[in-house]
């Protein structure tokens, strides 16, 4: 659960373990057992494409939700970043992380909606041809966290 103490920490690790659930990693039964599909941070070794980053952008506003009231609006932007060795791996995974974010935003439990994180936006998917020759796509998400 998303808690306004650990606002971003919480849901880097929401979303991480999220789509470590629902995005199918494409080499899993080749993947080093050392290695991860899905991390946090940037890689600073040498890693097995494909593989997904996700880490906070920005995390801003202020508007309370009425007068004299503590309870908040907080926008938090989130990039996932799709890094594969083809343009093809990368956007089969990035629809599937379009997809998989996009229809599970309503419900009880283990959804968006559950975890207090609402108004999901794709606000920009980009493509970069990385110095490695590996292709990668900088895709930045929206959420809306009520703040109490």
């Amino acid at each position: 659960m998303v808690a306004s103490a650990n606002i971003i920490r919480d849901t880097i690790f929401f979303v991480k373990d999220f789509l470590d659930g629902e995005v199918t990693d494409p080499i899993s039964s080749t993947r080093p057992a050392n290695e991860k599909f899905i991390m946090t941070s940037y890689p600073s070794r040498a890693v097995t494409y494909p593989l997904i980053t996700i880490k906070d952008l920005n995390t801003s506003g202020s508007m309370t939700l009425g007068f004299q009231s503590e309870a908040s609006l907080v926008e938090l932007q989130i990039e996932v970043r799709v890094w594969a060795n083809n343009i093809k791996d990368r956007d089969n995974i990035a629809d599937d992380i379009f997809d998989t974010l996009r229809l599970n935003q309503v419900g009880t439990s283990g959804t968006s909606q559950a975890n207090n994180l609402h108004d999901l936006q794709l606000l920009s998917s980009v493509n970069v041809d990385e110095d490695n020759g590996s292709k990668s796509k900088v895709m930045t998400f929206k959420f809306v966290f009520v703040a109490e």
